[in-house]
């Protein structure tokens, strides 16, 4: 049986914030003409007025539980597309033991996530980094 120790699942949901962090940047900084942060405040859910107004843990979890009701533009799907994945990766942080498919999980989340990589010149974060390499 494998378990994830505290430290990966810490990774796992610093990964889930810096996503939510970026997104917003991307929006904030690319894609002005669209307002991210409308859309997401139409659930119900605003940015910290802390830390440059960011999204944090519980605004992150939100998003991640409510991404298929984003209405996001064309732009935007890969990162929809990441989401769904990375919900799937955190939801597995909180079992008890990992799944069988466990690396499959984290496999669609690194592919999802290479295509933001190259659609939108990002790098890799050392968190990342820990999932993608690692963790597998």
């Amino acid at each position: 049986m494998l378990f994830l120790t505290n430290k990966l699942v810490d990774d796992i949901v610093k990964v889930q914030n810096e996503m939510c962090s970026l997104m917003g940047d991307m929006c904030d900084q690319e894609f002005v003409n669209w307002n991210i942060h409308l859309e997401i405040k139409k659930l119900h859910i605003v940015r910290e007025a802390y830390q440059g107004k960011t999204y944090e843990g519980k605004q992150c979890r939100l998003i991640l539980k409510s991404i298929e009701h984003l209405q996001i533009p064309d732009e935007l799907k890969p990162f929809k597309t990441a989401f769904k994945a990375l919900r799937s990766l955190v939801s597995m942080c909180y079992t008890e033991v990992l799944p069988s498919n466990y690396s499959s999980i984290i496999s669609e989340f690194k592919r999802a996530y290479e295509i933001i990589i190259v659609r939108f010149r990002v790098s890799i974060s050392n968190k990342l980094h820990i999932v993608f390499d690692h963790l597998v």
